[in-house]
């Protein structure tokens, strides 16, 4: 009668857990490294004028267009228009913004790609952000703001997703660990008892 070879199963069994344990949080890693969350990240002195962006490449469906500052602001007031274009200055979103900013951090609007069956042609698009301000914002002298072009809720995202991560990978890659740890030691004190 054939036996069957359980050191070995349970070794396979043990190593399938590990990677089953490590795969969500190795996963997410990944798309945190894959991914452009902030594509454009420029000073704006909102002075009267039209600035320009780098080119940049959009590789997420959504994001935000922020103005932002470091340190809190009282009061200041903002009136400008913004635009998003591709390489050939066609108009793919625009958008205005006139209030008194107040704290530390104004969103100005949303960039949205198009629908799913256009997005992968979206994602080779380089585009850039054109922000004409329309008067001077008094002040700023002290502090030149921020433009950035984010998405910001990536990150808030996987704050809540790799806690249970990590729960699970301590649970289930560390399960698959401690049958290794067993079945190493095992092994040796098998060895150790034929000599």
């Amino acid at each position: 009668m054939k036996r069957w070879p359980w050191p070995k199963i349970l070794a396979g069994i043990a190593c399938l857990l590990i990677g089953m344990g490590i795969f969500p949080i190795v996963s997410l890693i990944w798309y945190a490294k894959s991914h452009n969350f902030t594509p454009v990240n420029m000073p704006l002195p909102l002075k009267q004028g039209t600035y320009t962006s780098p080119l940049f490449k959009p590789d997420l469906d959504s994001y935000q267009i922020d103005l932002q500052w470091d340190s809190s602001v009282k009061s200041i007031p903002v009136d400008l228009d913004w635009k998003i274009v591709d390489e050939k200055a066609h108009v793919l979103q625009v958008g205005s913004y006139k209030s008194q900013a107040v704290g530390n951090e104004v969103g100005l609007g949303d960039y949205r790609s198009k629908p799913a069956s256009l997005f992968a042609l979206q994602r080779r698009l380089r585009l850039k952000l054109i922000v004409n301000v329309h008067q001077d914002a008094a002040g700023v002298d002290v502090e030149v703001p921020r433009l950035k072009v984010e998405n910001p809720e990536f990150s808030l995202d996987a704050s809540y997703a790799a806690v249970p991560f990590l729960i699970w990978a301590a649970l289930v890659g560390g399960g698959g660990g401690i049958l290794l740890i067993v079945l190493y030691a095992r092994r040796r004190v098998g060895r150790n008892e034929y000599k």
